[in-house]
């Protein structure tokens, strides 16, 4: 039991000290990228300000998720990300479901990068989507030691395996962070000459 629970202590003792490392090698610059001490509105996409059509049958968005659509809509915190904080329950991923069916619908030029850590949180996110979006759209990007497995009927049309697959021409691409090596190997033929305008992660 002491050499299980000493072996534990120096695994912990590991992550922090590379987390430590890790901290200490990020430069200024990308620090100020992710925490900007202050960000220029720029909202060059004034359509944006007009009225939307929620494109989701189930968005109902309250005042501050509205906001957080538009602004991102209107590319208001470019160079820097968008981030939307909140408890459980609170709508994010309603949030980030409404945005991803706005940036289809309102741009066709528009290629989204959809993640999340986990493989339920990433169906979640592909279900809901493909009950809007057509299958000639999008993908779901699964590791291969997932053939075989169970999937939704929604998303088994859209469902591929590995990197092996060519899905760059899809407008969207569902998949988890440990998944998204794979767009490195993406070749130009594949993307079109075009390139990815948005990245979501729940």
């Amino acid at each position: 039991h002491l050499s299980l629970r000493r072996q534990r202590q120096m695994c912990i003792r590991d992550r922090y000290t590379t987390l430590h490392t890790a901290a200490k090698k990020i430069s200024e610059d990308i620090v100020a990228r992710l925490f900007p001490s202050k960000v220029q509105s720029k909202t060059q996409n004034k359509n944006y300000e007009k009225q939307l059509e929620w494109q989701h049958s189930e968005s109902n968005p309250n005042q501050e998720q509205e906001q957080a659509i538009r602004q991102i809509l209107a590319d208001s915190s470019k160079p820097f990300p968008y981030i939307i904080l909140g408890p459980p329950g609170t709508g994010k991923t309603a949030t980030l479901t409404e945005l991803i069916l706005q940036l289809h619908h309102l741009n066709e030029k528009n290629r989204i990068i959809v993640a999340a850590p986990s493989n339920s949180a990433v169906d979640n996110l592909t279900i809901k989507l493909r009950k809007t979006i057509p299958a000639e759209k999008m993908v779901r990007v699964y590791s291969q030691t997932k053939i075989g497995q169970r999937v939704s009927p929604l998303i088994e049309s859209i469902a591929v395996y590995g990197s092996g697959n060519r899905f760059g021409q899809k407008r969207i691409v569902c998949l988890t962070l440990g998944m998204s090596s794979v767009l490195k190997k993406l070749r130009a033929e594949d993307l079109e000459n075009e390139t990815i305008t948005h990245i979501v992660i729940d």
